[in-house]
């Protein structure tokens, strides 16, 4: 089979390039893979590449192959031109979020206009409004309820099909009337490239990193935002007792967190390393006692960087909500979102920082469910059973099936529609006149 995957890919700074350098080598063991992407990438895997941003001519070629497969995300530099090349010549969506709101965000305004617009028709303007006066600086890449407005709608009218990697995702695109086949495919994991392990390994990689050899270390990953509790840590980490040697480690860019740090006083227990190499994340990753990977609210989306952890048998705690909810007990210590969310994260800490043998069995049984069930081969066998389902049912409507045609929008009376126009044209007439003179 002949598959043309679009994909953000290494050396981009994003999770789905991550996953993507760990299931192309797999695939190409049983598809011949073609790359869309712009700019230079890293993969170990030798598949021609097309820079479809640069050169959009080569999307027209898009009927040769078997299969079209779309990664989607939630980040609008990474993903919009994925975005649209699906758009132009629909396929299977990989949806790695169930929630697109910043995809459009971050495209401007008016892009999240029409997408609103695409969603609840002549509703989307007051949808806008309503986003613009809650966001901070009226930015709506700032808006602070962005699961109010999935923005899936057109997207799930247009693929062929969908792959998610949580049942959670499958359920909640049911819910949304989802009328396309749904195929949950796991996680994937793939190896860190560190020689050894074991406690003298790990002095060596801390030596090697600058951390400090007999403390206790935690380490929270990836992307710094509001969603993974970062801040709830930092709280907790200031009430446990000096006699703990332990300190917190932070490997990852965004959310500015270093007031915080230092109204609670803790300079001396966190450790920021910033945005680092793959190779220097696999190293921290490997350097750390515990993996602590809180999520809340979930945006639908599942963790790399926790089966990363879990390969690597580090004991996890996560947030019991959504995918983190499916996976098992006794490869995780979970604990509750809301009321009791310090508390529960303060017993996991201690009890985890004092019980060597509540670690290891931790990390041990979630190693077990990684080689089990996440491995690359595994998963790249799942994807080419959708690929040859996918063509199969390509092939049949081919043959003389009615051509399914897809409406972005719902019949609107002419009436509802012309003041949807007025309203609109209104609103933009009043915003580009001056201010009245008051005096």
């Amino acid at each position: 089979m002949k598959i043309a995957y679009f994909s953000p890919l290494p050396p981009k700074r994003t999770g789905v390039a991550g996953y993507s350098r760990y299931l192309i080598p797999a695939l190409t063991k049983r598809c011949e893979i073609h790359l869309f992407d712009n700019g230079a990438v890293e993969l170990p895997a030798a598949c021609p590449l097309f820079d479809y941003v640069s050169n959009p001519q080569c999307l027209l070629m898009l009927d040769r192959y078997d299969s079209c497969i779309y990664h989607l995300g939630n980040n609008p530099w990474d993903h919009s031109y994925i975005y649209d090349a699906f758009l132009y010549h629909p396929g299977i969506v990989v949806l790695h979020d169930v929630v697109l709101f910043y995809l459009f965000a971050g495209r401007g305004r008016g892009a999240l206009l029409k997408e609103l617009c695409m969603q609840n028709g002549p509703l989307g303007i007051e949808d806008l409004t309503h986003i613009l006066a809650t966001s901070p600086d009226g930015d709506p890449l700032r808006y602070p309820f962005p699961e109010r407005f999935p923005l899936t709608s057109r997207m799930l009218r247009r693929a062929q099909a969908l792959i998610v990697h949580s049942e959670t995702t499958k359920r909640l695109l049911v819910e949304a009337h989802c009328e396309r086949p749904i195929y949950v495919i796991n996680m994937i994991a793939g190896e860190i490239t560190v020689d050894r392990d074991g406690p003298d390994a790990r002095k060596e990689l801390r030596q090697q990193l600058g951390l400090p050899a007999e403390a206790l270390l935690m380490g929270t990953f990836g992307f710094i935002g509001p969603t993974k509790r970062v801040a709830a840590i930092l709280q907790v980490l200031r009430t446990l007792s000096e006699d703990l040697p332990i300190k917190l480690v932070i490997v990852g860019q965004g959310q500015d967190l270093t007031a915080t740090i230092q109204s609670f006083g803790i300079q001396s227990r966190v450790i920021c390393p910033g945005y680092v190499s793959d190779e220097d994340f696999g190293r921290y990753l490997k350097a750390v006692d515990i993996v602590l990977n809180l999520r809340y609210p979930s945006m639908g989306e599942t963790s790399l960087t926790l089966i990363q952890a879990m390969y690597n048998a580090r004991p996890c705690v996560v947030t019991n909500d959504s995918w983190f909810s499916e996976l098992p007990d006794e490869c995780l210590w979970k604990i509750s979102a809301g009321e009791t969310e310090l508390e529960e994260l303060r017993e996991a800490i201690v009890t985890l920082s004092t019980d060597p043998d509540r670690r290891r069995a931790l990390g041990e049984s979630a190693r077990k469910y990684v080689f089990a069930r996440c491995m690359p081969d595994q998963v790249a066998a799942q994807y080419t059973e959708v690929f040859m389902e996918a063509s199969a049912s390509k092939k049949t409507i081919a043959r003389g099936q009615p051509k399914i045609v897809y409406h972005d929008l719902a019949p609107i009376r002419q009436t509802e529609s012309n003041i949807w126009l007025q309203t609109y044209f209104s609103r933009r007439i009043a915003s580009a006149l001056p201010p009245r003179n008051q005096s």
